[in-house]
């Protein structure tokens, strides 16, 4: 992008093979059945190679490249490709080929690739100073490169959306940083799911993450946060950051299923890997029981708990009502622990499957 110029310059090729020569010789006869007078389009030879130039229109500059056909915006990008950028090419970027890989490699199909890194060098310049600290914070200065890519994969096809942010200290990449993933949870969804989704995230981290994102946005703001977060303690008796994402794991797993019981509604479960289960079912408990306290404050709905065995199974129902009339409350939220795993379902019959 030349910022004197106000348009954004533009290279496309199209590799024919052994075939450049006769698509060539095609373009030049349509050449001259169209402007035979080569008032719109010129055809003229340099450097041992045909070009073709379009006077009348967009301006538009093409040529040949080996086996491919290269068009661009600007006769000076193209010389400039003809002449090859060496180091400072994007073949030899390092963010480029990393992200290139991890989309697919040589199985892509399509790949599409922006170098933040470079496009905010450009235009960052330009942004008001407190929306770049805003962006910085969020962490714009961090980010390299996004992409996308599909590519084949056996019988199938994989897409993949990548934002690529290598060693980012600050921002929301820290967040979503995952431990290495493992299928950890699979044995216990059921063959009949229709959708599954299973990953890793360090809950443990992610209030001290937040913290540090909202005070490089707004240092004032850390304690309005963390006010909050007491005010939450006060109304539930339960110490979120400590208490429950503290005490995680890292393994979380959704599926979705048809009743094998039937049924209006398909089944949703949640499963979470917790530290230490015992523990954390009283603590679970006493959450759910300060929630059902806050919900029947409310008015419109009463939320009470009460647990049900199970074949040696404690399952802790968390029922509602409707304050007044006869309105049902169509959902029973349902959970134990299995092993080390918190499962949390919107019916009592799916646990029970």
């Amino acid at each position: 992008f030349d910022p004197s110029q106000g348009m954004p310059q533009l290279a496309m090729s199209m590799d024919f093979g052994t075939h450049v020569a006769d698509f060539a010789a095609f373009l030049d006869g349509m050449r001259k059945e169209i402007d035979p007078e080569g008032n719109a389009i010129t055809s003229f030879q340099k450097d041992g190679r045909t070009w073709w130039q379009v006077q009348d229109g967009p301006p538009i500059t093409a040529t040949t490249v080996d086996t491919a056909f290269v068009v661009a915006t600007d006769p000076t990008l193209l010389e400039g490709i003809l002449a090859g950028a060496g180091e400072s090419s994007m073949a030899s970027s390092a963010h480029f080929s990393s992200v290139r890989t991890r989309c697919g490699g040589e199985q892509l199909a399509v790949y599409a690739y922006a170098n933040v890194e470079a496009i905010v060098d450009r235009f960052g310049s330009e942004m008001p100073e407190d929306a770049r600290r805003i962006a910085n914070a969020l962490g714009l200065d961090t980010l390299k490169a996004a992409a996308y890519g599909m590519a084949f994969s056996g019988d199938g096809f994989m897409d993949s959306f990548i934002l690529h942010a290598p060693n980012a200290s600050h921002g929301i990449v820290p967040l979503i940083t995952m431990p290495e993933y493992e299928p950890r949870a699979l044995a216990r969804v059921p063959a009949n799911a229709f959708y599954y989704e299973e990953g890793a995230v360090n809950f443990d981290q992610l209030l001290p993450n937040i913290r540090k994102l909202v005070a490089r946005v707004e240092s004032n703001a850390v304690e309005g946060m963390d006010d909050f977060l007491k005010q939450i303690q006060s109304h539930l008796g339960v110490d979120i950051e400590t208490e429950i994402l503290g005490a995680m794991a890292g393994g979380a797993c959704t599926y979705l299923a048809l009743p094998e019981t039937g049924g209006l509604y398909p089944e949703l479960a949640i499963m979470l890997q917790v530290k230490e289960p015992a523990a954390f079912e009283k603590t679970f408990a006493r959450l759910a029981n300060g929630i059902a306290g806050a919900v029947s404050e409310e008015g419109d709905v009463i939320a009470s708990t009460r647990e049900l065995d199970y074949r040696g199974q404690t399952l802790h129902l968390f029922e509602m009502q409707a304050a007044r009339g006869d309105d049902v409350v169509p959902f029973t939220p349902t959970w134990t622990l299995l092993d080390d795993w918190l499962v949390l379902t919107l019916v009592p019959h799916t646990m029970k499957e």
